[in-house]
Formats: structure tokens, C-alpha cells, sequence
């Protein structure tokens, strides 16, 4: 049984007598370094989720590399929430469009890697950050938003479900490494 990554006691939402302001938005190029830290975070929780899915070292120039992409590009968009001027979380705004006439949905934007800081997981990052990409993905004139998530993350699960999303497929998969 897996259990749950580290967490505060409580979530630091205060500074000295004043509560911490807590700012979402697009990330900056003076962020790179912090993306690439976080993404490598990232990567640790998720393998407690799916293990044999990602990578077994993180690669933060190449980390680094995609995130710089995604701060010039007009269909995709990392979105960062900042506390005390650091960066506490992050999340992957992607818009697609689809040529061909005949599907239903033919724009639509895919969220994924989700990640805030353990120390403020339960703050209400995630909500924020979510709540930034769908309103990103309406002014982009998205007709649906899809995202992806272990079956294993019901705090994940939790939050999607509160906004109105709902599973529609499943990925199985099974390990072929070893004979029977």
C-alpha cells in the first residue's frame, strides 16, 4: 500500500501577522530553474502513483528546454502560483485544434502536471491553478478540457470531480518484463 507524500502540519498561508498572498499566472523566464526543480519533484510523487510510468532520473535541462517553449507559444502555457515570491506550484495548459471536420470536439485544451509544493498542498493551490487554465481555456474558445491522472491520487480525483469533470476512459497496462 502506497502511502501519502509528506505534508505540513498546516499549509504556511500566513507571514508574520499577515496572511501570505498567494498570486497565479504565466510563468517567467527568470522561473526556468524553479520549473525544472518542480518537474523533477513532480516526477518523485507521480512515480508513488504509477511507478513504471516516467522517467527513473529527471532531466532538468531538457525540463528546462520545454518550459522556455511554452513561454513564447500562443497554444500552450505554463501556469505558475507564487507565494512570498516563490514558487509554490505549477500546471501545463495546452491548447489543441483538430482539422478534420468530422469530430465532435475539435478544440480542446489538455491539462496536465500538476504539482504544488507539499508544504502547501490542502491551501487551495491546485483549485487556483485550475481554475486559471479553464478560464484560459475558454478565452481560447475551447469547446472541452480534458487532463489525465493515476487512478491511485483521490485528492486529484477529488478536485477534478468538484469542478465537473468525470472519467471517461481508462489505460490499462500490463507488465510483459518477465515470463510466467
Amino acid at each position: 500500500m502506497r502511502s501519502s507524500p509528506p505534508r505540513a502540519s498546516s499549509p504556511p498561508e500566513t507571514h508574520g501577522a499577515r496572511p501570505l498572498r498567494i498570486v497565479v499566472g504565466p510563468a517567467r523566464l527568470a522561473d526556468l530553474l524553479a520549473l525544472a526543480d518542480m518537474q523533477a519533484a513532480s516526477e518523485h510523487t507521480e512515480r508513488g502513483f504509477s511507478p513504471d510510468l516516467g522517467t527513473r532520473v529527471p532531466d532538468r535541462r531538457h525540463a528546462r528546454r520545454c518550459f522556455k517553449r511554452t513561454l513564447f507559444s500562443s497554444r500552450q502555457r505554463t501556469v505558475v502560483a507564487r507565494a512570498g515570491g516563490r514558487l509554490i506550484g505549477m500546471m501545463g495548459v495546452d491548447l489543441h485544434r483538430l482539422d478534420y471536420r468530422h469530430y465532435v470536439v475539435r478544440r480542446f485544451v489538455y491539462l496536465h502536471s500538476l504539482f504544488v509544493d507539499p508544504a502547501y498542498r490542502g491551501a487551495g493551490v491546485a483549485r487556483r491553478l485550475v481554475v486559471y487554465g479553464l478560464a484560459w481555456a475558454r478565452r481560447h474558445g475551447a469547446q472541452q478540457v480534458r487532463l489525465e491522472m493515476a487512478c491511485a491520487n483521490r485528492a486529484a480525483r477529488s478536485l477534478y470531480e468538484s469542478f465537473g469533470f468525470a472519467p471517461r476512459e481508462m489505460m490499462f497496462t500490463l507488465h510483459l518484463g518477465s515470463a510466467r
